[in-house]
């Protein structure tokens, strides 16, 4: 029993000790949860059949992504369920939802200013969207793989901006 007790007590020590580590090496990177290096924004409209799947397997891929990075969501005038569902889902998990209101508003330039990352990458979610497509993607660049934008021709506008400041 001892033995058993002396294992298990050595493992979750090794564990802390592997997490404080990691932890340690993206603070020195300046890749915190605070300063993300890369923000994925997506701006949507009447999405509802589609958006909650979509952000739970981005969100699934935080845990494994090499890159931290933060999660934007502007509902850009839905008249379905879709900013009733961001909202439901805002409640539960780490992402900012913003509604944009003003049919004349600029909700790129709104999203762009909740970003916090060194680079973001620019969702348009509007019209017809496969969510697979989007999915890929997203989990592409969560690996740091590289993107040729803009991607259009797939109902998804991909835009890389550097350096952005609020």
């Amino acid at each position: 029993m001892g033995t058993v007790l002396f294992v298990l007590i050595y493992g979750l020590a090794l564990y802390g000790l592997i997490l404080l580590l990691w932890k340690l090496a993206l603070l020195l990177c300046g890749h915190t949860a605070a300063n993300p290096y890369l923000s994925l924004l997506f701006v949507v409209r009447n999405q509802a059949a589609i958006i909650e799947g979509l952000i739970r397997e981005i969100l699934a891929a935080y845990n494994t992504s090499r890159l931290h990075f933060d999660l934007v969501i502007v509902d850009n005038g839905s008249s379905d369920d879709t900013p009733e569902i961001l909202r439901r889902l805002d409640k539960h998990n780490a992402f900012a939802f913003i509604e944009c209101h003003d049919p004349d508003g600029q909700p790129l330039e709104t999203g762009l200013h909740a970003c916090r990352g060194e680079m973001v990458c620019y969702f348009n979610l509007v019209g017809q969207v496969n969510p697979r497509l989007v999915a890929r993607l997203a989990r592409r660049l969560l690996k740091g793989e590289e993107i040729q934008a803009p991607l259009e021709h797939c109902a998804v506008t991909l835009v890389r901006r550097k350096n952005i400041s609020p």
